[in-house]
């Protein structure tokens, strides 16, 4: 991660902010992006005690949202150069594609676009609003905090990305809440969960059982 110190900040204090966590030293974590991701969820606590975990699990999200970012890039970028002198005529066709199905995506469907950018320097930190989150960020964000949530989803096994939601009436009623959908229920959801296993966020685990289910690499950092 590309991050400055200053950037690293600015990344603290956002996140400090939108999940009301207690203020933490700062002078503990005056770290470029590089340092930053090598702590481990230890030291993460050992710096700060009362929010470390939410904090090491936020970023873990954020890591794996630029990844998959730069992937995507990559791919755009192998594409155009796969097909020399088509490029122009793909963009008027995606133009074309885009602008017919505009609207068109049900409830239930998860949006599509890119993840929630890293901060840029300067302390200002880039982001899309609490409603413009990916449902599998949605559910990390969830399993970050086991003393809020725990008795509606937790991990079953950390290391491997396999959680369980116990309160599948509940995981949906926030998840609606959170992107301004009433009518949301789990039907709805567990479909948008489905989609992941196409897209390589989520797959089926060893054994099948309900209401459990299992991140992929490097989403289940």
């Amino acid at each position: 991660m590309q991050w400055t110190v200053d950037d690293v900040k600015a990344w603290l204090l956002w996140t400090l902010r939108q999940y009301n966590l207690p203020m933490i030293s700062m002078e503990y974590f005056a770290l470029d992006g590089v340092a930053l991701s090598s702590l481990c969820e230890e030291e993460f606590q050992r710096r700060a005690p009362q929010c470390g975990c939410t904090l090491f699990a936020q970023l873990e999200i954020w890591k794996a949202a630029c990844q998959e970012l730069e992937s995507r890039l990559d791919m755009t970028e192998a594409s155009r150069w796969s097909s020399p002198g088509t490029s122009a005529s793909n963009d008027a066709s995606t133009s074309n594609n885009c602008a017919s199905s505009s609207g068109d995506a049900s409830d239930d469907e998860e949006e599509e676009g890119d993840p929630t950018p890293p901060p840029t320097a300067g302390g200002k930190v880039a982001t899309r609003g609490g409603s413009h989150i990916h449902l599998w960020q949605f559910l990390k964000e969830l399993l970050a905090s086991p003393q809020l949530h725990g008795s509606c989803i937790r991990w079953l096994e950390r290391t491997k990305g396999v959680f369980k939601i116990e309160d599948s009436v509940r995981v949906a009623r926030l998840w609606g809440k959170r992107k301004n959908r009433p009518a949301m229920n789990y039907d709805k959801l567990s479909r948008s969960i489905r989609q992941y296993y196409k897209k390589g966020i989520m797959k089926k685990t060893e054994r099948s059982q309900r209401l459990v289910y299992q991140f992929c690499h490097p989403y289940c950092m």
